[in-house]
């Protein structure tokens, strides 16, 4: 009896201890699985967070080469309007480069014919032209169109004297030279001749075109000395 309860007693040791190993193991086994586990989640995080890593520099690289892509073409725009620009502008210049020699040249001609009407007239009632000692007059009131073209051969004259390129300013010339500006210029004579027939040497004819105005009352004006401006559609102006 002794020796079977001995028996059963190492029995329930051996299985015991068995029993231990087996939940020891089976509990190490459950660690290992758990850390394998944990491993492969881990894995398959960082592999994930790598594909939207990847994913993100791909997006940003196609939006870089999109906008690169954009910048490029928006400076192709801009480089092409400013291209453009140029060119109307160049366009502008010749065209108006062309109107000012055709301007030139029709001034020129008109001048050209009025003196030639005047001489052909003179020699017919048998005077003479002095052209050293000629000066054109021309009569006050005309247009800024008729003006302009006779201030551009002005200017291109002064031009001429110093040497210089038609897009040369040419104020400080026509200030060096003494010149007046072509309106400048007949207001001047306008005046000079008035001033002449009125109270100085000036030919009978002239002196006869002046009147003095008379107001039939007292005015402020009566001390200016005014003139009366000839009518052209008189008997003695007609022709």
């Amino acid at each position: 009896m002794v020796k079977n309860k001995r028996k059963a007693k190492k029995r329930k040791k051996k299985e015991k201890k068995r029993n231990e190993k087996k939940r020891v193991k089976k509990s190490m086994d459950e660690k290992k699985r758990k850390r394998r586990e944990e491993k492969r989640i881990k894995e398959e995080r960082s592999r994930q967070e790598k594909r939207k890593e990847k994913k993100r520099k791909e997006k940003k690289r196609k939006r870089g080469g999109e906008q690169r892509r954009e910048e490029k073409k928006e400076k192709k725009r801009v480089k092409k309007s400013m291209e453009e620009k140029n060119r109307t502008r160049r366009e502008e210049k010749r065209r108006e480069e062309k109107r000012r020699e055709k301007n030139d040249t029709m001034a020129s001609a008109r001048i050209s014919v009025c003196l030639v009407d005047i001489s052909s007239w003179m020699m017919a009632h048998q005077l003479k032209l002095n052209p050293s000692k000629t000066e054109l007059l021309v009569i006050p009131g005309l247009p800024l169109n008729a003006i302009r073209p006779l201030q551009m051969i002005q200017n291109a004259a002064a031009q001429l004297v110093f040497n210089l390129h038609k897009f040369s300013h040419t104020t400080p010339l026509l200030r060096s030279l003494h010149w007046f500006l072509v309106a400048a210029r007949i207001r001047f004579k306008t005046l000079t001749l008035a001033y002449k027939a009125k109270n100085g040497p000036a030919p009978s004819y002239v002196k006869a075109l002046i009147t003095p105005r008379t107001a039939p009352r007292s005015l402020r004006s009566t001390s200016t000395a005014r003139l009366v401006p000839p009518s052209l559609r008189e008997k003695g102006y007609e022709e």
